[in-house]
């Protein structure tokens, strides 16, 4: 009978066999890793990157809250509710703008 490569050398190495299985099982299965670890694995490799970010959106809150501490909602005149009110347009004249050969 003529033997395959693969069961002639694992004749030759059945003692080995055990190691290799838990060096498969090792591989093979899942790590259960916990929540702040996969938190951590995320943004580790990006940590300058994401304090650039975040540098940038306190920059943008405190520019936003700077502008926005001194002024007021612009109020309507008493007549602007009754002019909007008499605007109506047609579907063809809202998307009008979408037509390029007009």
């Amino acid at each position: 009978m003529k033997k395959t490569p693969r069961e002639w050398m694992l004749d030759r190495e059945r003692d080995v066999l055990p190691r290799l299985d838990s060096i498969r099982k090792a591989a093979l299965s899942p790590e259960q890793a916990s929540f702040v670890e996969t938190v951590q694995e995320i943004f580790r490799p990006c940590r300058p990157a994401w304090t650039a970010l975040l540098l940038a959106w306190i920059a943008l809150a405190a520019a936003h809250i700077a502008v926005s501490s001194g002024t007021r909602c612009p109020t309507m005149k008493p007549g602007t509710r009754q002019d909007l009110t008499t605007l109506t347009l047609t579907h063809d004249e809202a998307l009008s703008f979408l037509d390029y050969h007009s």
